[in-house]
Formats: C-alpha cells, sequence, structure tokens
C-alpha cells in the first residue's frame, strides 16, 4: 500500500486517462454515485485551476439541470471533502466566490504525470498510463475534455512514432501502419511510415503506403496527399530512380536560337500551366531545341524530367496518346495501369497534380494526338515540337515559337565549332549550300570528320547544286562513306518501330552476332544518335530515306522473333509459371535474356514496340500478342490485352494457347459466357495448353460456386503439368488443389497439398509460390482453430505478396490474418490487418 511516510496515510491516486478512478493505496476509493464522480472528474480535469460552478452544473446535468443544481453541487463538493479526510487527512478541495479548485499536491494525478513525462521526453512511459477512453461512462457532459484528451493522446503519440521512425534498429512499422490507417488525415504519421519501410529496404511497402493513402484521401475526403506525404514520397523515388528523368542525351554543338531560349525561360516563373509549341519544317532543330533547353533548364523541375517521340511524322503510326500515357504513368510509379484514354489522362493529371515536371513531346502530328498528354498543374511546363503550327493549342493558350532557318553566321558558327580550324574559307559557301538547316549541317560536318585529310571546299563540289533541295543527296552521300555493313544495317534500322533500339535488337534486325562496331559508323557519320548504354535512334527524315532502300524480308522476322523471345524470357523471370508459347526459333537472332528486375524494366522500356510488331500480320503475330499482353507489372488493362489478343486471330482462327488467353481475358472483364464458349474451342492441343485451359475452367468453376468440379479440374490440371514437365506450374497446381480442398472442409488433405508445395516451391527457388504455398497453410491452420500457426505462416507471405503488388491475393490474406488475430485474442492487430485489406479492396474497385 502507498503511504506517505510522514502522515502514515495513504495516498490518493486519481486517474482520468480511461475510466474514472479513485483509489487510497491499493484500495479503490468508494464514491457516493454518478454525481459525485462528475464533479470530482471535472475537478482532475483542471487541477489546480478553479472551475465555475455554471461549469460543474453543466457537465453534471448535461440536458436540463434542476433549480437546486447550485445547492447540490455545494453538498457534493462537502460531501467529496468528507471522503478525502477519511481516507487521506485532507479536503484537497478549496473553495472560493469563482468556485472550487481540487489540488492533488502530493497524491498521483494520471494526467498530471502524462504531461510530466512528455515534457521530459520519456513519451511511451507517458502513452503507457491510458487505460481507455477518457472519462468513460461519464456521459455527454465530458465529451468535450475526452475530446481534446484524445487529440492530445494522438498528438504524443504521433510524435513518439514520428521520432521513433528515424530509429533504424526500432520495429515501429506495425505501430506506424495502424495508426496511419486509423487516422489518415495526421500528414506525419503516414510521411513517417514511408520513410520507415524506405529505410528498412521495404520500397515496395512505403509506395503501398503512398497509394493507400492517396486513394483512401481522394475517395472519403475528395483531397490529396499533403506536402509531407509528398516529399516523403519523392524521396523513396528519387534514391530508387523513379523520379522521371527520360531526356535523351543534348544535341552536340548547339548553336543560335537565343530569343527562342529566351522565352523558354520566360516560362519557368509563370503560375499557370504551361505549355510552348516549336514548329517547323523537317530538319530545321525543333527537337535539337527542345533537347537542349531541356537540359539546360531540368534542375528547374526537381520532380522530373518525362520525354515521350510521338512518331507524328515517319513511316510508322503515330504513337498512340494511351500508349504514351502507359508509359508516363509506369515511369511516375503507377503500378496498377487502367484501362482507357480518358482514364489514363485523369490519372496522369492526377500524379503530376502539385509536382514541377517538365513533359517533352517530340514530334507531334497535331494538337489531339497532344491534348491527352498536357499536365494541369501550375509547376509543370510542356515544350511540343512537331511540323505543323499546332494551331489548336495556340488558341488554347499555348506560346508559339515558330522556327526560321538558322542565320548564316549561326550557320557558320555551328560548323566552326565542329571543324574548328578547318571550316575557315569555305564555311560561308557550305552554310549557304546547307540553307540553315542544322540537319544538313550537321551531316556536312560528319562527312568532313569522316574525310579529315580533304578540303572543305572540295567537299563542297561533291556535295553537289541539290543539298538544299533535296536532303536525301545528303543521306544517301554520308551513306557512300561507311562500309557495305554499315550501309545495309542502316537500311534494316529503318523497319524498327520504334523510337530507339539496343544492340541486341540491331543484331538480331541483321542477323549479326556483333553489330557495335557497325551501329559506331553509322552513328559517327550522323546517321544515328548515341543515346547511351547501347541506345541508339534514327532522325525521322534519315528513317524516310532508310525506307526508300532495298529491305529484306527475312530480316523484319527476326526482329518479330527476336522481340518474342526476349519477351518470353523477361515474362518467365518475373514468373517461372508463365507459359511461353510455341514459336520455332529462327538463326540468327540475339535474344535477351533476364533476372527479375530486369526484366521488369525490359517490359517498361519496349513494350510499345512489341505491342506494334503484335499489331503487325506476320507468322508470329499470336505469339507476340501472347507475349506482349502478359501482365505483372501492369495488372488491369484486360479490355486493351483482349483487343490485342483478338486481333491475332487472323481469319477467325488461331492456336490453342491463343484461345486461352482470350478466355481469360473475357473472365477478368466479367464476361463469362464468353469466356466459357471460347475455351470450349480448345481442343487437341499439347498437354501445356491443355493444362492452361484446365485452369481457367478452375478459376471459373469457383468463382460459380462449383467447388467439388473446381477441384476435379485442378487435379487434371496438375496431371498435364507433370506430363509436360513444367516444374513451376506443378507447384501452382499443388497450391490450388490445397485450397479447394480446404473450402470444401478436407483440411487434411488440403495441408498434405499445401505441404508440397511448398517444399517444391522452396526446393526450386519459387519464392513466390513459396507465399502462396505458407499463405494457404496459413488459412488452414485458421480452419483448424490454430490461430498463433496461422500467424506465423500468413506472416511469412504478406511480405512477397506486397513486394510483387499482388493486391487481390495480398487482401484475402489479410482478412485471414485479421480472422487469426481475432481468434487469439488480440484485436488491436485484428483491426489493423483488416483496415487494410479493406483500404486494398476499395483501391481494386476505383
Amino acid at each position: 500500500m502507498s503511504r506517505d511516510p510522514s502522515s502514515n496515510r495513504p495516498r490518493l491516486s486519481f486517474a482520468v486517462l480511461g475510466p474514472l478512478d479513485v483509489r487510497a493505496g491499493d484500495a479503490p476509493l468508494r464514491l457516493s454515485g454518478p454525481r459525485q464522480e462528475r464533479v470530482l472528474a471535472l475537478l482532475l480535469a483542471h487541477a489546480g485551476s478553479t472551475v465555475g460552478v455554471s461549469s460543474i452544473v453543466d457537465a453534471v446535468w448535461p440536458d436540463d439541470p434542476p433549480a437546486t443544481a447550485r445547492r447540490q453541487v455545494q453538498d457534493l463538493a462537502a460531501g467529496l471533502r468528507r471522503v478525502f479526510r477519511e481516507a487521506a487527512g485532507e479536503d484537497l478541495i478549496a473553495t472560493s466566490r469563482a468556485g472550487y479548485r481540487l489540488d492533488p499536491g502530493r497524491h498521483g494525478l494520471d494526467l498530471a504525470r502524462f504531461e510530466e513525462l512528455l515534457a521530459g521526453g520519456r513519451r511511451r512511459e507517458a502513452l503507457g498510463l491510458w487505460r481507455g477512453e477518457p472519462f468513460a461512462g461519464l456521459g455527454p457532459g465530458f465529451a468535450h475534455l475526452a475530446g481534446a484528451l484524445e487529440e492530445r493522446r494522438l498528438a504524443a503519440w504521433e510524435e513518439c512514432l514520428t521520432r521513433e521512425a528515424g530509429d533504424r534498429d526500432a520495429d515501429v512499422v506495425p505501430e506506424l501502419r495502424a495508426f496511419a490507417l486509423a487516422h489518415p488525415l495526421r500528414e506525419p504519421v503516414t510521411a513517417a511510415l514511408i520513410t520507415a519501410l524506405h529505410h528498412r529496404g521495404r520500397r515496395a511497402e512505403a509506395l503501398d503506403a503512398f497509394e493507400e493513402l492517396r486513394a483512401r484521401l481522394a475517395g472519403e475526403f475528395g483531397v490529396d496527399p499533403g506536402p509531407l506525404v509528398r516529399e516523403a514520397h519523392l524521396a523513396v523515388l528519387r534514391e530508387e530512380g523513379e523520379v522521371p528523368a527520360q531526356l535523351p542525351a543534348a544535341p552536340r554543338g548547339f548553336v543560335g536560337r537565343a530569343a527562342e531560349l529566351s522565352a523558354l525561360d520566360g516560362l519557368l516563373d509563370a503560375g499557370e500551366p504551361r505549355v510552348a509549341a516549336i514548329s517547323g519544317t523537317g530538319g530545321i532543330g525543333k527537337s535539337a531545341l527542345a533537347l537542349h533547353w531541356a537540359h539546360r533548364a531540368a534542375h528547374h523541375f526537381p520532380d522530373g524530367v518525362l520525354h515521350a517521340d510521338l512518331r507524328g511524322f515517319g513511316p510508322d503510326a503515330p504513337a498512340e496518346p494511351a500508349d504514351v500515357l502507359a508509359g508516363f504513368l509506369s515511369a511516375l510509379g503507377v503500378r496498377s495501369l487502367p484501362d482507357g484514354l480518358d482514364t489514363r489522362a485523369a490519372l496522369y493529371r492526377t500524379r503530376l497534380a502539385g509536382r514541377r515536371v517538365l513533359v517533352v513531346l517530340d514530334n507531334a502530328r497535331d494538337a489531339a494526338q497532344v491534348r491527352p498528354l498536357l499536365p494541369g498543374s501550375p509547376g509543370a511546363l510542356a515544350v511540343v515540337t512537331g511540323r505543323e503550327a499546332l494551331r489548336d493549342l495556340l488558341v488554347a493558350g499555348a506560346h508559339a515559337l515558330p522556327l526560321e532557318p538558322l542565320t548564316p553566321g549561326e550557320s557558320a558558327r555551328l560548323l566552326t565549332e565542329r571543324l574548328g580550324e578547318r571550316a575557315a574559307g569555305a564555311v560561308d559557301a557550305v552554310a549557304a549550300r546547307c540553307g540553315g538547316l542544322p540537319l544538313a549541317l550537321a551531316l556536312v560536318a560528319a562527312r568532313a570528320a569522316l574525310r579529315p585529310r580533304v578540303a572543305l571546299t572540295d567537299l563542297l563540289g561533291e556535295i553537289g547544286e541539290t543539298l538544299t533541295e533535296d536532303l536525301a543527296a545528303v543521306f544517301s552521300w554520308s551513306l557512300r562513306e561507311v562500309d557495305d555493313a554499315s550501309a545495309r544495317l542502316f537500311a534494316l534500322l529503318g523497319r524498327h518501330p520504334g523510337a530507339e533500339f539496343g544492340t541486341a535488337q540491331a543484331a538480331s534486325l541483321a542477323g549479326l552476332p556483333d553489330v557495335r562496331p557497325l551501329l559506331r559508323r553509322l552513328a559517327g557519320a550522323g546517321l544515328l544518335t548515341e543515346r547511351g548504354q547501347g541506345r541508339y535512334a534514327m532522325h525521322d527524315l534519315l528513317r524516310d530515306y532508310a525506307l526508300t532502300l532495298p529491305g529484306e524480308p527475312e530480316a523484319e522476322e527476326r526482329l518479330a522473333d527476336h522481340y518474342l523471345r526476349s519477351a518470353c524470357a523477361a515474362n518467365v523471370a518475373l514468373s517461372p509459371v508463365w507459359l511461353a508459347p510455341e514459336a520455332p526459333a529462327l538463326p540468327g537472332v540475339t535474344a535477351e535474356s533476364f533476372t527479375g528486375p530486369a526484366g521488369r524494366a525490359w517490359h517498361l522500356r519496349e513494350r510499345a514496340v512489341l505491342v506494334a510488331l503484335a499489331r503487325r500480320d506476320g507468322p508470329r503475330r499470336a505469339a507476340l500478342a501472347i507475349a506482349a499482353t502478359f501482365t505483372v507489372q501492369w495488372q488491369g488493362a484486360w479490355a486493351e490485352q483482349l483487343e490485342i489478343l483478338r486481333a491475332a486471330r487472323t481469319g477467325g482462327g488461331g492456336d490453342g494457347r491463343l484461345l486461352v488467353e482470350i478466355a481469360r481475358r473475357e473472365a477478368f472483364l466479367g464476361r463469362f459466357e464468353d469466356a466459357h464458349a471460347t475455351l470450349d474451342t480448345v481442343a487437341g492441343e499439347a498437354p501445356d495448353v491443355r493444362a492452361e485451359r484446365a485452369r481457367l475452367h478452375v478459376w471459373l468453376n469457383e468463382r460459380g460456386g462449383a467447388i467439388t468440379e473446381s477441384l476435379r479440374t485442378a487435379h487434371e490440371e496438375l496431371r498435364l503439368h507433370r506430363e509436360s514437365g513444367h516444374a513451376a506450374a506443378v507447384v501452382r497446381s499443388l497450391s490450388s488443389i490445397a485450397w479447394l480442398n480446404a473450402r470444401l472442409g478436407g483440411y487434411a488433405m488440403g495441408m498434405a497439398f499445401a505441404t508440397a508445395a511448398r517444399r517444391e516451391s522452396a526446393r526450386l527457388g519459387l519464392s513466390s509460390a513459396l507465399a502462396v504455398a505458407e499463405a494457404t497453410i496459413g488459412y488452414l491452420h485458421l480452419r483448424l482453430r490454430q490461430p498463433r500457426e496461422a500467424v506465423r505462416y500468413l506472416g511469412r507471405a504478406l511480405p512477397r505478396f506486397r513486394e510483387l503488388r499482388q493486391d487481390v491475393v495480398l487482401a484475402e490474406s489479410l482478412g485471414h490474418l485479421a480472422d487469426a488475430h481475432e481468434l487469439s485474442g488480440d484485436h488491436a492487430a485484428a483491426g489493423a490487418a483488416r483496415r487494410e485489406a479493406s483500404a486494398i479492396r476499395a483501391r481494386l474497385a476505383a
């Protein structure tokens, strides 16, 4: 028993951080009833200060105080004095004309101790004093006091967690996550959660935390995350290289354009969304101006630079705005790509809100192609180049920058900077012959660099009289300066449908093991632009010229085969259970190989080319469509995938694998009857294709409630995968059978199959399959009412699901985890898991 040594009387202890609790030593102190409790609680809430009688009346009788209320307050206060004298030998309550004051003195008050501990930096100890809702059970007269104390507690907890988040040895992530889910408007905690996850190497979870908050704030409150959260999110992206930095290399030897550069500089400080439209004829230097200025001004845009070649003028179809947005959104960290141009454009503008981003849209065909790609926030600036004047953009307020040819002096300076003293004496004549076109000047300079012993005046005679009228003469002249193998490669590269390409793709086009020397020669002759890291680009005018040269149909087949085999390798790296479509290999193809992250990066970079090839007629079209529509990085976009797959069914036919993939997208879009009908047309295929057909039937039957039929089909799927020797797919089938047995109540059988799946996935090094198996085992332990084991196995699976952004199975497993925590009595952990699952499901339904 706690006693005062000087008086031998027990100390009193008062507690209001929960239900009112008064004790003399260890024994509860009995009060006369609820009214006396309310008087005491109010005096304790304002301990050391005088409380007016009217305030006490309002707290004791919040609705309809009696006429005798003031006298009753006097009686209640007198009764409290007697209680305190009898228990501790002191009154503790002082009376004045202003009201009543309670001074705990030597006695303990948890509220005062709470503030004392906070002031001393002992936050955890202070928060440990809380026992529940302050003043619980005392009625509505204490709602405002309880709310104020609860806000004080939340502020203390927020400060505690945000400070501890910086300690990498402290495991505060679960508390941060629970707090952030319960209080989404308390920005510092979510910012601390993102930072803590990032610092602990859990980058995917950090990005998920931001996305969950953004979706919830938008859905419930119609607002975006505040600056603290956005800055924490951007810190993750910057460190991981996901702040976009897509600019190609700056042009070499840029000269002139002082007025245009000054006009672009003038847009940096404008408050409204800004658009600059650079227009002019082909070869006039639009792209060079845009890139030169973008590199010069990039530091004004800390949130990144986006760049896209819109292919408005060239041999290939102009870039679709929806495809460009897919690339931009991926670069901005979006992992779940929606269908439809309007939806993507809206999400793009949302992601740019509040950010300072530069968007360079090169080689636009018209304003309609550009409009969905323009940012809508004041911090962003778009620079658009095109051969047309882009009049609609100008009407909408874009700043016009029409380009004229370089002046004779600027042309001469460009040649002088590139050729040095060799330009003396002939520079004016050469500049005049080139008509002020930067592209022609660059090609002349490249020609001169390749023939250092020939005088520039002699080269001028070789160029001919038609340079300014027909740039093809310059191109053919430059092409003659390289060897036959390089010239052949140049002609073939014109058939590549992308804005740029790598050495492996060029090697497959040529059917050669190594084309790096040829690419360097072409770049040295000004016929290609080197963009670093083995990547090259071809100007659209040069591509036009390349397409006039003799081609090789077999080269285009090799390119298609290159992309097919590289895409299959990337897909398998991302998901070992993915079944590559069959297609005979072509000689001379240099396919690429990957580990998981590199496969995802390849998809991000090459997806537009892969889709373009999948839309072309050819013997590999069906296989390319299957490879192009594989989605791990891009979950969703089912309608777009279905369109690509259906288009690959030339003449209404198509092999069984293609039909299965079509049915899969129909099912994902909710067109179940169509999916069943499509699957019914698949017959007589190889075991692996029949296994994929069976797997989709398993999913459809389970969704329709036919669990027994689904289980029978899953066993058939397992048999077919074993027959085809697809070990990773066997593991997946074992997990499916385990899950279906669990749904039918066959827990022992389910555990046997799940354990086998876990053993085989561990043996094969299949981490994703291992997570599925462990989640299934956790669920089975839950059904067997073994919560501790359920929590253990589910806890192992969840980090992998988060890393792979497998949101559907993640939400499902979190629900099972919540049930397991509930069963074990850990209601706080159950609530946190359930809230996270709800947030994920809401995001998926958005």
